[in-house]
């Protein structure tokens, strides 16, 4: 035997052994895993082939020259077969293949040669062609190894018939032009010398296979395979000849046995709400106060999140306060001073009752995961709430509950605190920035990021290794510099973790109030408004000055208030209030109308289940950390999204607003605020939904300070879901 045929011999062994080895590893390596159930699959294998060659014919008879040739062929072919695959568990299965291959293989190699005629020396040339029909039936026992989810490997070999017998060989002459054979054509065939070719083939299989089902039962499944065939049997019996495939194709499954998924069973989660609200009504007959405590009345909300069953045991009481009567009408001027109150259906004519309606809601309230601070100072501003170690029990998550996103913004230190106490594994990174080394000292970034460190471990107790601090001169998604409002947003520490549970947004229980209606109308009368040189509107109740509208120079006719502007403001009022306008003259003299008062009648949950009234529950979600001038989503909001589309039914309808800040061209900030709308809207999973944006003209926070810039930049997301059959008593 020659050394090219012992050589070949030698690396199939090889390669064989490595195999063995392999699959003897992983079949004891590995513990069983029974987690998911799997059962046999059957199906059909459609797959096309590369297949290429390589054929040492040096024993070939018809070439009679001694020197090593070779010869390399590629061609492509088709492969047909049925499919059987028997799992031992979730991690290995072994698979049987039965296939139909048809595959014509052509290889190729050229000799050169010196032969003498009439005396004279020719360089002759010929190119030998080997043909032959290797279709054939295989069998193909292969075994499957889980590599991650979906992914295996797979590894094994096949065995098979070939049905043709004969190869073919062809030689054509190449050169000198003009020569030919004794039969005067430039080609030949040998037929007396066709070489038998082995009917039997074997060949090692390794490849990869990724398994797709295409129904929530699993019960159909597509299967993308890429296989390497290494040809461990030579085609023809007196020659080397290997051929190898890449195979690349489908494997289409089916599952006779697969049972029928069944829903899971919800979790559930039990939270107890006390609501204790108190009425203050006054009479003009009596001469100190009078509390009357009222009934607990107990009721059930129910909500459905995904796969969570959220039910809040709700205790109601309503005590009622009566207080003298102690307002007294301020003498009317001479020329007499006099507001009244309209709405849009009244007109002209006074009201004197206004309507809020409460509805439970989530509110998804996204937390800010900056502290910005003044020019060139590393000092935390007083604005953040901030405690003592001996104070820090003061902090309680349901004190946010009912809070105005700002308000509950200021708390950001605590908040972060709380919940790093809360998981003592998780990491965080601060990194202090500044508004650039044309504003600012660049080391007081660094000083920015341990400010916040020192509180955080001072107060709170936090592990400073569990703190990293980084800084730099302007943040990466730095705010712009031609801007005093984009200035004093880079002077800020960013607190980021790989742990999305510390700056996720806060999910609170809620009531939304809303008022009827929408606008107030306040009609002011006065004979001599333009000797006025400053006026004001003030609207309060018992405790404090709720609205105050004012303005320098001539008294205005009417000024409008819009009711649902702030949801802390409605809250203030609930129990009604009262108005007054007061004015200074040119003479620097004061004039005041009288002090006028709305009743308000209050529709609450409760009052609305006792007298039976349908219901819906409203929950308004914001999403927030839109970078500055653009429209995309971030991670934060991606995953916000998810949770709302998780609450969304059939019959909810949703309503999506876009907004901006005070930052930039009124017009640009307007269509900003509609392209971040539209981009929500298009991901909202809901068959009744609308979007609209209304740029600057509608500022939701104040716009003085760089947090409520950022938190105007933000798309709020309204779902109305009627809700009357969530409601039960105990």
């Amino acid at each position: 035997m020659n050394f090219v045929k012992i050589f070949s011999l030698r690396l199939k062994t090889k390669i064989l052994i490595i195999f063995f080895l392999f699959f003897n590893y992983n079949s004891y390596s590995e513990d069983v895993d029974s987690v998911k159930k799997e059962y046999p699959k059957i199906g059909s294998v459609l797959n096309v082939s590369y297949n290429f060659s390589f054929a040492d014919i040096r024993l070939l008879p018809s070439i009679k020259d001694s020197i090593p040739r070779f010869a390399f062929g590629e061609n492509y072919g088709m492969i047909l077969g049925v499919y059987y695959e028997h799992p031992f568990n979730n991690k290995y299965a072994l698979m049987f293949q039965g296939l139909y291959s048809v595959h014509f293989a052509d290889i190729y190699t050229n000799l050169a040669s010196s032969i003498i005629l009439n005396n004279q020396t020719y360089n002759f040339a010929s190119r030998h062609k080997l043909s032959t029909d290797l279709t054939s039936l295989l069998f193909e026992p292969l075994l499957k190894v889980l590599l991650v989810d979906k992914l295996s490997f797979l590894g094994g070999f096949n065995i098979g018939l070939r049905f043709e017998r004969i190869v073919e060989h062809e030689e054509t002459i190449i050169s000198p032009e003009g020569f030919t054979f004794p039969d005067g054509f430039k080609t030949r065939n040998h037929d007396n010398n066709l070489i038998p070719i082995d009917g039997f083939r074997a060949a090692l299989v390794a490849g990869l296979i990724y398994d797709i089902p295409i129904d929530i039962n699993e019960k159909f499944i597509v299967s993308p395979q890429f296989t390497f065939s290494y040809g461990f049997s030579d085609v023809a019996k007196n020659f080397s000849w290997d051929v190898n495939s890449l195979r690349t194709g489908l494997v289409l499954k089916y599952v006779p046995l697969s049972e029928k998924k069944s829903k899971p069973k919800p979790e559930f989660q039990i939270e107890n709400i006390e609501l204790i609200d108190t009425i203050k009504i006054r009479l003009p007959d009596i001469e100190n106060n009078i509390f009357v405590e009222g009934k607990i009345n107990n009721y059930l909300d129910t909500i459905i999140v995904g796969n969570i069953k959220k039910i809040s045991a709700v205790a109601l009481k309503v005590d009622t306060l009566f207080i003298p009567d102690t307002l007294k009408k301020k003498k009317i001027e001479d020329e007499p001073l006099s507001v009244w109150v309209s709405s849009e259906s009244s007109g002209i004519f006074p009201i004197s009752e206004i309507r809020i309606e409460d509805f439970l809601s989530i509110i998804v309230q996204p937390l800010l995961n900056y502290v910005f601070f003044y020019e060139n100072s590393a000092e935390i501003p007083n604005r953040y709430i901030k405690y003592t170690k001996e104070k820090l029990n003061k902090f309680n998550f349901k004190d946010l509950t009912n809070k105005p996103t700002l308000e509950v913004y200021n708390n950001i230190l605590n908040i972060l605190g709380w919940r790093l106490k809360n998981k003592p594994k998780s990491k965080i990174t601060l990194t202090g920035c500044n508004a650039g080394k044309d504003f600012e000292d660049p080391s007081i970034s660094e000083k920015r990021a341990n400010a916040v460190k020192n509180y955080l471990v001072d107060v709170w107790e936090i592990d400073p290794r569990r703190i990293q601090v980084k800084y730099r001169n302007l943040p990466l998604k730095s705010s712009t510099l031609n801007d005093t409002d984009g200035v004093a947003e880079n002077r800020r520490v960013e607190i980021t973790s790989d742990d999305w549970d510390l700056v996720a947004p806060l999910f609170l229980s809620d009531t939304l109030r809303f008022v009827s209606p929408l606008f107030l109308k306040f009609n002011i009368d006065y004979k001599k408004r333009s000797n006025i040189e400053k006026w004001s509107v003030s609207i309060f109740n018992d405790d404090k000055v709720i609205k105050k509208f004012e303005g320098n120079g001539k008294l205005p006719d009417t000024i409008l208030w819009e009711m649902n502007e702030r949801q802390d403001v409605i809250n203030d009022i609930k129990k009604g209030f009262y108005f007054q306008v007061e004015a200074v003259d040119k003479n620097n003299k004061i004039i005041r109308s009288n002090v006028e008062n709305i009743n308000v009648d209050h529709i609450t949950v409760y009052k609305k289940l006792l007298i039976q009234e349908g219901d819906k529950r409203i929950d308004r979600y914001s999403l927030i950390l839109f970078d500055f001038n653009a429209a995309n989503l971030g991670t934060t909001n991606s995953k916000i999204m998810d949770y709302i589309n998780s609450n969304i039914n059939d019959n909810s309808t949703v309503l999506v607003e876009g907004f901006t800040d005070r930052v930039g061209d009124e017009d640009y900030n307007l269509e900003l605020s509609k392209r971040r709308a539209l981009t929500v809207w298009k991901l909202i999973n809901a068959k009744i939904k609308s979007y609209m944006g209304f740029g600057e003209s509608n500022l939701l926070y104040d716009n003085n300070l760089p947090e409520g810039r950022f938190y105007s930049r933000t798309v709020r997301v309204n779902v109305e879901t009627p809700i009357m059959n969530n409601f039960e008593f105990k």
